[in-house]
């Protein structure tokens, strides 16, 4: 079985990420690799890099600036893997990573999708590491968040569990499971979202279509959070803050349960007072993020339409521990001889 690793990279050699990346790529354990590189237009020398220095990676190159989910879907088209692992070029995969996420979905035939458990990079010797992603959850006011972010990692989170999703930024997926949420142009991902919630929307939508996700933390990475953008909402420049608002109502109207709304409606309103009161006091932002959402919100409700909802919420807001699971961890989560 072949895994396709498709790399989004912008700029990547700035900081040296993508050199990192794509070393521990090739030390991964497991022997069936297919890596793909989707050079977002960087102005750096990423893809002279990824041509001399790895000639077993593909290199896809966008040519003009696209969007998240647009750039994915390029090297997706490209990727013959019956696994494919989504990751932004400033993630490092320890050395068994793949093959051990491999070995989460392979642990029922539901599991769709799976989540790594992912630190941040070493801070001072001596100091704990700390939780980068641990898989996500929704909020009940209907936002996403990563579980465990920026705590610090006393194996608290070393318990596999279903849970929403996995962060975009190291999103492990079976073939069957992306084939089965396909739209009918082709593309998986949607890029009316450009950047932010694509990746709850694509969890959702496989959720929606009967699959499971699963956090197994034997799979470990770690993520510079923040290499291509700031990470924090006020740091943001504008077009980006319209996308993180925009976005998240494209999620949510595309995939919720009516019953799932209205038992939220309470935490979902006071999240909206907040958004909003902060827009009054932005009007240019509050201008600019009506006209994306009336230019988006019709296709939006047109793809709700077209998708089916399986109705299971199992890990949706909290984690479920994989109790059926736990004896099999150890000896599922362990590398090949």
């Amino acid at each position: 079985m072949t895994v396709s690793v498709i790399v989004l990279n912008f700029n990547g050699m700035t900081r040296d990420y993508l050199r990192a990346c794509l070393e521990s790529l090739r030390r991964q354990s497991y022997p069936h690799i297919q890596i793909l590189v989707v050079d977002n237009a960087s102005r750096d020398d990423s893809a002279a890099y990824v041509s001399q220095a790895h000639p077993e990676a593909l290199l896809v190159e966008t040519g003009s600036p696209v969007g998240f989910g647009a750039a994915n879907n390029l090297g997706l088209a490209r990727a013959v893997g019956d696994y494919v692992l989504f990751a932004n070029n400033d993630v490092t995969f320890h050395p068994d990573c793949i093959e051990r996420l491999v070995s989460a979905v392979t642990l029922a035939e539901d599991i769709g999708m799976a989540a790594p458990k992912l630190l941040r990079p070493s801070q001072a010797p001596g100091s704990p590491r700390l939780i980068d992603s641990a898989g996500t959850l929704l909020r009940r006011e209907l936002t996403m968040y990563d579980r465990g972010w920026e705590t610090p990692d006393r194996g608290q989170f070393d318990t596999p569990a279903f849970i929403f999703g996995s962060t975009g930024a190291a999103a492990f997926f079976r073939r069957r499971t992306l084939e089965s949420i396909r739209y009918e142009d082709g593309t998986v991902w949607d890029e009316d979202f450009h950047y932010y919630y694509e990746d709850g929307d694509l969890a959702w939508r496989a959720r929606n279509a009967g699959w499971r996700c699963i956090y197994f933390p034997a799979a470990v990475a770690e993520h510079h959070r923040g290499a291509s953008m700031p990470p924090k909402f006020f740091d943001k420049t504008r077009p980006f803050k319209v996308d993180t608002i925009k976005n998240r109502y494209l999620m949510i109207v595309k995939n919720v349960s009516g019953s799932t709304f209205i038992w939220n409606l309470p935490f979902f309103l006071a999240r909206e007072i907040l958004i909003w009161g902060y827009l009054l006091f932005q009007p240019g932002l509050m201008f600019d993020t009506c006209r994306a959402l009336w230019s988006s919100m019709g296709r939006a409700f047109e793809k709700r339409r077209r998708t089916r909802r399986s109705g299971n919420e199992v890990g949706l807001f909290a984690a479920v521990p994989c109790e059926a699971l736990a004896a099999t961890f150890k000896t599922a989560a362990r590398p090949s001889e």
